[in-house]
């Protein structure tokens, strides 16, 4: 405990905002949760349902039905812990960034930053509560819109990659860079590009329909997890 107390204080801290102040080592760890989206919806997963043999195998009335999934079927988890863990951490990241506008007074890069956290949750609460709905083309034009600016803030904002030139529109890398071939950052932009859409595909979890057909999402499910 005497090692992992700062850790899980952390964790708090994150989970506290907006009511307590904001600093990098609390953004870090949101970061870090909402990249484990999946991990902690397949735990939970695998939790509830070795919960639900042990209770399964505990009962003298239970009996087993391979047609049936205790945990997939179940309301509780399907409804309330799914959407908890694929939308909490991306509501922490949207509130400290909040908090962060509200105690510098400064509405930029922080509500920019805020609006990328809120199209995220929308269009995975949206594509969690009806997945039936994924080839609607509102919600295709949503998805494509939260991932682009999600990759445009990367690369102008968090890596401060490529930037304006004064007096023109024309865009180029900045001039101190770290590496003096340049094809280093084109490959970064590309495999970012391709991860970011992965990414936003993992906060969809898929329905238990899905599963047993012949879906892109299910075969990927294995790789954009890792």
């Amino acid at each position: 405990w005497q090692q992992r107390c700062m850790l899980w204080k952390n964790v708090v801290l994150t989970m506290s905002a907006p009511f307590v102040p904001v600093h990098f080592r609390d953004g870090y760890v949101g970061d870090v949760l909402t990249s484990f989206v999946r991990v902690q919806c397949d735990l939970a997963f695998s939790l509830c349902y070795f919960l639900a043999g042990v209770s399964g195998w505990l009962s003298s009335k239970h009996k087993f039905e391979l047609n049936h999934d205790p945990v997939g079927d179940s309301v509780l988890f399907q409804v309330i812990l799914v959407p908890f863990l694929t939308a909490s951490p991306l509501f922490w990241r949207f509130l400290q960034n909040i908090r962060q506008a509200y105690d510098t007074r400064e509405r930029w890069p922080y509500l920019g930053n805020a609006l990328k956290y809120a199209t995220a949750q929308s269009v995975a609460l949206y594509g969690l509560f009806q997945p039936k709905l994924h080839s609607n083309p509102i919600w295709i034009t949503a998805f494509v819109f939260a991932t682009l600016y999600q990759f445009w803030w990367d690369l102008f904002m968090d890596w401060d990659l490529i930037r304006f030139n004064r007096g023109g529109l024309k865009i180029n890398f900045r001039t101190r860079l770290l590496f003096k071939h340049k094809w280093y950052y084109i490959i970064a932009i590309v495999v970012n590009f391709c991860l970011r859409f992965l990414w936003t595909l993992t906060l969809i979890p898929e329905s238990d329909e899905s599963i047993l057909q012949a879906n892109l999402q299910v075969y990927l499910s294995p790789f954009i997890a890792a």
